[in-house]
């Protein structure tokens, strides 16, 4: 019975210090990790993306959307559309290519701050001025949080940050984010896209933010019942002729 004691009083001891100094924690990150455990984006985390290795000499057809330009490969355009809050053109080779109108993107960090100003604990506390500079910051720090991130050992405050930007990256990230996220960054400009050319889900987001920090939303995709192919080069190309119009 002594020797059982012996054993079981120094583990119990243990059990209760890291209970009172990992409790909080360890049930944040075991319940963070069990509510995610089937979501895969939460995995990916972005990858950079050379822009430079394309060539991009057949990719010169210039069309425009909201004051920006861009360069792409295709040239017979089936149809153009514009509607209240995006405008769209389709191409006879089975392309197609959306983009919302940035006026009325009001941005994560905007909204961020505006739904938590009565807050006891203000977003600058918790993520702190340089995930908070900018719009691009704040998604990247959001796209770059994975599970394998979190830590039983880690302070409150990090757990917390952490679960807030991994619950975000969640409702952030299209379906097609799961074939892989990558970054650019190029003169005056950065971004992500989200999604490959692999075209399982046949859809690819591109990310783009001005030297000003404004971001602009491309989104191409094959459309139903075509069979055309999305290469990288080709979005490498879309991505690096991106400028805004004077």
């Amino acid at each position: 019975m002594k020797k059982i004691l012996y054993i079981l009083l120094p583990l119990i001891c243990v059990v209760s210090i890291f209970g009172f100094l990992f409790g909080y924690q360890t049930v944040l990150v075991v319940s963070t990790l069990y509510n995610l455990r089937d979501v895969p984006i939460v995995d990916q985390v972005p990858l950079d993306l050379n822009l430079k290795l394309s060539n991009c000499k057949d990719v010169k057809n210039s069309i425009s959307f909201y004051g920006y330009s861009f360069d792409v490969p295709w040239t017979n355009i089936e149809e153009r559309r514009t509607e209240k809050d995006f405008s769209s053109i389709k191409f006879e080779d089975g392309i197609a290519i959306l983009v919302p109108d940035p006026k009325l993107n009001i941005g994560i960090k905007n909204n961020l701050l505006s739904q938590t100003k009565n807050y006891d604990v203000k977003p600058l506390d918790l993520f702190g001025k340089e995930v908070l500079d900018s719009e691009y910051s704040l998604i990247k720090a959001m796209l770059s949080t994975a599970k394998k991130d979190f830590s039983i050992f880690d302070s409150r405050k990090n757990t917390i940050k952490k679960m807030v930007l991994l619950t975000m990256k969640t409702v952030y990230l299209p379906l097609e984010s799961e074939t892989g996220i990558y970054s650019f960054n190029g003169e005056g400009y950065n971004g992500f896209q989200l999604g490959d050319s692999s075209l399982k889900h046949r859809k690819i987001t591109i990310n783009y933010f001005d030297y000003e920090g404004k971001e602009f939303v491309v989104m191409l995709y094959v459309q139903k019942d075509k069979k055309a192919e999305l290469k990288q080069d080709y979005i490498n190309c879309i991505i690096r002729s991106i400028k805004k119009n004077n």
